[in-house]
């Protein structure tokens, strides 16, 4: 960057005020991670992965490479983002800061602080340090935790929980869709699917239907809880289905559905519409007089 354009630039952050960006590294061994004793303010004598600022020149993943040499004395290959977010609690003083967050892990290089630090320590993930700074527990909730869940889930092969969506409107109209891949290839069914890590029942809810159907759905009430043994061939899994409203969108298919009827259950199906899955009568017949009682 030459220093007509740097002073170009300067002139546009002094215009724009963007937020400070800022990159911090969860650099994960096995079952460990690295964490620094901050030496200086802020947050003076807190534990906190290595990061900080971006300079002018570099790209993201190189200013995180470079942060973590600096502060740490490793090279460390980057596995993938763990999060963005912004600082809207005023965690860090100096500024308003973004701050985007790598999983990453050691390569080469020997331990060795300089003066950021007070200490750099490996810790166990389930032995974390309480005093933990500048919002470090927010990267820990996204990596450390699936790890953990990963293993949790190996161990005792739980159940996989699914949620189904009876979307309704004009009172009487339930959604009924077609299915575009197995399992249940080419069968009426009901949106649906598998959560994401850290959803809640209704976030899931709502993304299914809008993956599945483009509608946006308000999430009313639960109808219907059971368990599928030996129903899905993929896995054993618990359902929940919920009621929902339909609110906005238009119907368009997609990977998982081919097309899709508006089923007024007031009225009888139509032939050409049969279901093999015990579950979706059952909760159609729930909708049905649930929707019916309350008009």
């Amino acid at each position: 960057m030459t220093k007509a354009t740097l002073t170009r630039h300067i002139k546009e952050l002094k215009k724009r005020k963007p937020p400070l960006l800022v990159v911090n590294a969860v650099i994960q061994k096995g079952e460990e991670v690295l964490l620094l004793k901050r030496a200086k303010e802020p947050h003076k004598g807190t534990w906190v992965v290595p990061g900080g600022h971006v300079k002018h020149n570099e790209d993201l993943e190189t200013a995180v490479k470079r942060e973590v040499r600096e502060e740490t004395g490793l090279d460390i290959k980057v596995i993938g983002t763990v999060c963005t977010h912004r600082d809207d609690l005023g965690i860090d003083p100096r500024g308003f800061h973004l701050a985007v967050t790598f999983l990453t892990t050691p390569i080469n290089g020997k331990i060795r602080k300089n003066k950021e630090a007070m200490a750099i320590k490996w810790f166990k993930l389930n032995r974390l340090p309480k005093n933990l700074g500048l919002g470090c527990e927010i990267y820990f909730q996204k990596t450390i935790m699936r790890e953990q869940q990963v293993s949790e889930l190996v161990k005792y092969a739980p159940p996989m929980p699914m949620v189904n969506q009876i979307i309704y409107k004009d009172a009487t109209k339930v959604l009924l869709c077609k299915r575009n891949k197995p399992p249940y290839y080419s069968e009426w069914i009901i949106p649906g699917g598998h959560f994401s890590f850290k959803e809640t029942i209704e976030e899931a809810s709502i993304r299914k239907a809008r993956e599945e159907t483009g509608l946006e759905v308000e999430v009313e009430k639960v109808i219907d809880v059971s368990t599928d043994y030996g129903v899905d061939p993929r896995s054993v899994n618990v359902l929940i289905t919920h009621l929902c409203k339909y609110k906005s969108g238009r119907t368009r298919p997609s990977k998982d559905v081919s097309e899709f009827y508006w089923h007024d259950i007031s009225k009888p199906l139509p032939s050409r519409i049969d279901f093999t899955h015990p579950v979706v009568l059952r909760v159609i017949d729930k909708a049905k007089k649930y929707l019916l009682s309350s008009k």
